[in-house]
């Protein structure tokens, strides 16, 4: 096929290539997501109690599509920032990991994604994004809104003078981190840690089935994203040797001072 082999030639083995990449395929990603680098505010909503834990709820406002994105925040203005993003919400996160980051002196910071726990708004004809009847035709996909309320937290963290940041991806969501991260263009230095979940990037099927996003293949896939992902930090687990990471080694390759570690199997809650 013509297209798979155009998109070969930007295997990111060169600097030169490297950067083409970025002009080209990601900037070719950022379309497929709707990504427009939308500057982001924040508004503090009140204070809530979740078992032990305590944290600030708030909203990310997105103001070029005027999109809300709820936030919670675990002791604020520590050193450490940590961005955990489960598919199933803020309410699915495993409190003892979050307990011991908080003990750890991280901030802790857990968002709902677009469709997911607070962040499903009224059923407005009008304005379809916060539909649960969401059309897919004109619209961008769930997964592709999902990507974009991401890279509004990611763009949150680094407002924030943290000194260092983690960003941690639990099983989809570690693909829907990846790619949110690799069409940020982020200055401020990140360490990722993603959940491949297991997706197989050479299967269609696979994209079809759990990352629905008209175009991503024409922009070179997961395996570009985890590309375009340096100069940050990236580990990145339960790749189940079905995940290519052929583009991330030799992208990380021409990156000195950075690492990319890749592991097969899944990493457990203590491990994290």
């Amino acid at each position: 096929d013509a297209s798979i082999q155009t998109i070969e030639t930007y295997r990111p083995d060169t600097a030169e290539k490297l950067e083409q990449n970025r002009n080209t395929l990601g900037q070719a990603l950022c379309i497929a997501v709707g990504y427009d680098n939308s500057p982001v505010t924040y508004q503090t909503e009140n204070d809530t109690s979740d078992t032990d834990l305590t944290c600030e709820d708030g909203l990310l406002i997105g103001e070029k599509r005027d999109v809300s994105v709820p936030l919670c925040t675990f002791n604020p203005n520590a050193e450490t920032a940590t961005l955990l993003i489960h598919p199933q919400g803020i309410n699915a996160l495993y409190s003892p990991l979050v307990q011991s980051l908080i003990e750890n002196n991280h901030t802790v910071y857990a968002i709902d994604p677009f469709g997911i726990g607070q962040n499903v708004g009224e059923q407005n004809p009008e304005n379809p994004r916060n539909n649960i009847h969401f059309s897919n035709t004109y619209n961008r996909t769930d997964d592709a809104e999902r990507i974009y309320d991401i890279t509004l937290a990611l763009k949150h963290l680094v407002s924030q003078q943290h000194k260092t940041i983690n960003v941690v991806g639990f099983h989809t969501a570690g693909l829907w981190t990846l790619i949110a991260a690799a069409v940020a263009h982020l200055d401020t230095p990140i360490r990722f840690l993603i959940d491949a979940n297991g997706f197989n990037t050479q299967s269609e099927t696979d994209y079809l089935t759990h990352l629905p996003i008209p175009g991503i293949l024409k922009a070179g896939g997961l395996r570009n994203a985890a590309a375009l992902l340096t100069p940050h930090n990236l580990q990145i687990h339960n790749t189940s040797d079905t995940f290519d990471t052929s583009w991330a080694k030799a992208a990380y390759d021409l990156t000195p001072n950075t690492t990319l570690t890749v592991q097969s199997d899944p990493l457990k809650n203590d491990t994290l």
